[in-house]
């Protein structure tokens, strides 16, 4: 475990299976922070982690989280912790320190118990690092201690985000296009049993025959491995529903490239699939969507045996990537695409022009 890069491992924890190449630092090189207790602190917090979801907690200051996903504006209550932040989200939170007395307080990072479900006495699933509280200055006289405000044991991320303020776009009560996805890992004889991820029944791999990014290619020529339904845009607004059920016994965040969405909804089955297909009779299992103040965000932690829906008005043309922020899940195929703009063909009159046309639409987006 790293913060920008720095971070410091108990070596006796290390598997004595094999030869151990580890440093032991001593507690007063753990890697820390010096701040001003007076003062309030943004925190600006992104998981850039490959598997596991993380809490962000500070015992001696409350935390409010104000933004998500790099400018979302959310309202939640002010806690000690905030969580969990899984890999590809980000959140913004102000972090005030309950008291301005000189003290070390620690800032610990948990790793969300769902990715270890099996024990590893080489992991340290509570990590800290230090906080040291310097006041800048003697003040001339003692300062009053600051009240302790109303706080909460944590914020969690994944309920407290349809509390975001309004300020939207007006969402309409249907949209234009929905996709339905199923989402799962498997272990298949025809795959010599390697884990593959898949979207609906495809898993992705790059382009192969012939080799070259399918944005310089017409669709015709796109191979098996290319899930990338086409969105067809015009004058109108055109809204995209996108309904992803998840069918693994983990959760998996799903990360969508080009594009923030609105989350209508977020489910997860105490028993069964939890599957909704919007395009049966059946109601969804999670309740009606939230139309009035949806949280925009681009990536969502879609839960075990759940769903969630999102919707995004389709006004940027270009072959978007939607994929599991989970790095395994991803390079086992676990991703597809969502091709949107007014040419189904995507086809090109030569070779310059499919380059100086790419360029322009991946231009400015991740």
């Amino acid at each position: 475990m790293v913060i920008n890069g720095l971070g410091s491992y108990n070596c006796s924890l290390a598997v004595p299976a094999r030869p151990v190449d580890c440093l032991q630092l001593d507690s007063e090189q753990t890697p820390g922070t010096l701040i001003d207790p007076t003062r309030r602190y943004r925190y600006r917090i992104i998981n850039t982690g490959s598997l596991s979801g993380v809490t962000v907690r500070i015992d001696e200051a409350a935390q409010t989280a104000i933004e998500v996903d790099g400018g979302h504006s959310v309202k939640t209550s002010t806690a000690r912790a905030v969580g969990v932040l899984h890999p590809g989200e980000r959140i913004d939170t102000v972090v005030t320190w309950l008291s301005s007395r000189n003290q070390l307080a620690m800032l610990q990072i948990v790793l969300d118990d769902e990715s270890f479900r099996y024990p590893n006495s080489a992991l340290s699933k509570t990590q800290a690092f230090p906080v040291t509280l310097v006041t800048p200055s003697p003040p001339s006289s003692k300062p009053a201690e600051p009240a302790p405000p109303s706080i909460q044991a944590s914020i969690d991320i994944q309920r407290a985000l349809p509390e975001v303020s309004s300020g939207h776009q007006h969402l309409p009560l249907t949209a234009n296009n929905t996709l339905v996805i199923y989402t799962t890992t498997l272990k298949l004889a025809r795959l010599s049993n390697i884990p593959h991820g898949f979207m609906n029944h495809t898993s992705y791999k790059p382009q192969s025959n012939p080799p070259q990014p399918v944005i310089s290619l017409p669709r015709g020529a796109w191979d098996g491995n290319q899930f990338i339904p086409y969105i067809l845009t015009s004058a109108d607004p055109v809204w995209v529903d996108i309904v992803i059920n998840n069918l693994d016994d983990g959760g998996h965040p799903f990360h969508l490239h080009g594009y923030d969405f609105y989350v209508l909804a977020i489910y997860a089955a105490d028993f069964g699939w939890g599957s909704y297909n919007p395009f049966s009779s059946a109601p969804p299992p999670g309740g009606e969507f939230n139309l009035a103040n949806p949280v925009k965000k681009d990536t969502v932690f879609i839960p075990r045996h759940g769903y969630a829906v999102l919707r995004f008005l389709a006004d940027n043309p270009g072959i978007w990537m939607l994929h599991c922020h989970l790095l395994w899940h991803q390079a086992s195929g676990m991703a597809m695409g969502l091709h949107i703009g007014s040419d189904e063909t995507w086809a090109f009159p030569d070779d310059e022009g499919r380059r100086q046309r790419a360029s322009q639409l991946c231009r400015g987006s991740n």
